[in-house]
């Protein structure tokens, strides 16, 4: 890791079968990745449901279908505004991406 840069890693509970993961690293301020993602546990183990990051040089969300298939959505922002607009939205809509990807929905 690079001076004046730092990175952090957390996972937050929502439910006993959903879990919410953060990964970034900053620099001077600026984001210079990200990864959030939401997870739930189908019974057979833990699946990503929906996952923000930046692994191809632009920020984008993949969501996961629970035969195996993803959705891949170019986001067409800064990596500070997708890093806070990926929080939002599993913190807001947790309970509707679980029940969709577990059928319920």
């Amino acid at each position: 890791m690079a001076y004046g840069e730092y990175e952090t890693e957390y996972e937050y509970p929502f439910d006993y079968d959903v879990r919410y993961r953060v990964g970034h690293t900053i620099k001077r301020d600026r984001v210079k990745k990200f990864r959030v993602q939401l997870e739930v546990d189908d019974g057979t183990g833990w699946k990503e449901v929906i996952r923000y990051d930046t692994e191809h040089g632009r920020p984008h969300k993949d969501i996961y279908r629970r035969d195996g298939t993803r959705q891949k959505e170019w986001l067409d922002m800064s990596f500070e505004d997708a890093l806070t607009f990926a929080e939002t939205d599993l913190k807001t809509n947790w309970r509707r991406y679980r029940d969709i990807f577990l059928g319920r929905g």
